[in-house]
């Protein structure tokens, strides 16, 4: 779909950019909170909302480092690592950033973002 976009727009002759965007540690960096607090707008079934609010409270982490463990410790953001539920959470909670790049064709991923910004020869834009 992205290089149909971009193949489009380019047999039109249209000046065309791209943005692309990488999140860095996207799954680490998850907003419990923010997360959990879209959901009933984007009307997700509220036991559903429940069950993942649930499944991010209370994690727990330690550092091991030559068989020696620290202690417990909250983790705040984020979800389970390895956990094929974690991207689809973090998909969740980022699916209407598009609905803020509608001057472009967003195309989104898992944790990365491609934005496709064309114009049209001779439109003269003002500030």
């Amino acid at each position: 779909m992205f290089l149909e976009d971009v193949y489009s727009f380019l047999s039109n002759n249209s000046p065309t950019s791209t943005l692309f965007v990488d999140f860095k540690s996207a799954f680490d960096m998850l907003w419990h909170d923010g997360c959990v607090g879209k959901f009933p707008q984007m009307e997700i079934p509220i036991l559903f909302t429940k069950w993942i609010k649930a499944w991010l409270k209370n994690l727990r982490g330690y550092i091991d480092i030559n068989s020696k463990r620290s202690r417990w410790f909250s983790i705040g953001k984020g979800g389970p690592q390895g956990s094929p539920l974690t991207p689809s959470v973090f998909i969740t909670y980022h699916a209407d950033m598009s609905n803020f790049l509608s001057w472009s064709s967003s195309h989104l991923f898992a944790d990365d973002l491609a934005a496709i910004v064309a114009g049209q020869i001779g439109v003269k834009f003002a500030t």
